[in-house]
């Protein structure tokens, strides 16, 4: 999080407004290159690649105004596989096949694991340490918490769980 603090033309010091980042977004070289020149693309890329980086901005903000306020981020499918400590590094556990949701997680996010909402976390937390949104799988660099199952909600760190107890699921 970022603190700003800025003076006014009237010379009073602005209060100040904490900003964050969700869903940031990079136009590379090639993108810049694309559209400048005369062998430039028909379409601006920066106009385009800027609308969708907004567009995934706005259905990331949807699903967490639209969530049902517990914190909750995803819940582990039954179809899903729980690798607890089977790997080494960034990847020491896993979850394989998360039914299309891997891309709902951001790397470095702390989570907690809940067996059922409203009931109590497990003792401990995980840290992700990156998405594979094409494989479906979230990898951790840490030990999920024992008992870690299918069915199990995977919510954003300190929620309690219960519902409706954040701002429509913005941890508060």
């Amino acid at each position: 999080m970022l603190s700003i603090a800025a003076l006014v033309p009237c010379g009073f010091l602005a209060t100040k407004t904490v900003v964050g980042t969700f869903a940031g977004n990079e136009i590379t070289y090639l993108a810049r290159i694309a559209v400048q020149g005369p062998k430039r693309g028909l379409i601006s890329l920066r106009a385009e690649e800027l609308k969708n980086s907004f567009d995934s901005y706005m259905q990331g903000l949807d699903s967490q105004f639209l969530s049902d306020g517990s914190g909750a981020i995803v819940q582990i499918p039954s179809t899903a596989t729980v690798n607890n400590n089977t790997g080494t590094g960034n990847s020491t556990s896993s979850i394989v096949g998360l039914g299309g949701q891997a891309n709902q997680f951001q790397e470095q996010q702390v989570v907690q694991f809940f067996a059922a909402e409203g009931g109590s976390p497990r003792s401990g937390t995980a840290i992700v340490s990156y998405v594979d949104g094409a494989a479906d799988t979230v990898y951790f660099s840490t030990t999920l918490p024992a008992g870690t199952a299918v069915g199990d909600f995977v919510m954003i760190q300190g929620s309690s769980g219960a519902l409706n107890s954040g701002i429509t699921g913005i941890y508060t």
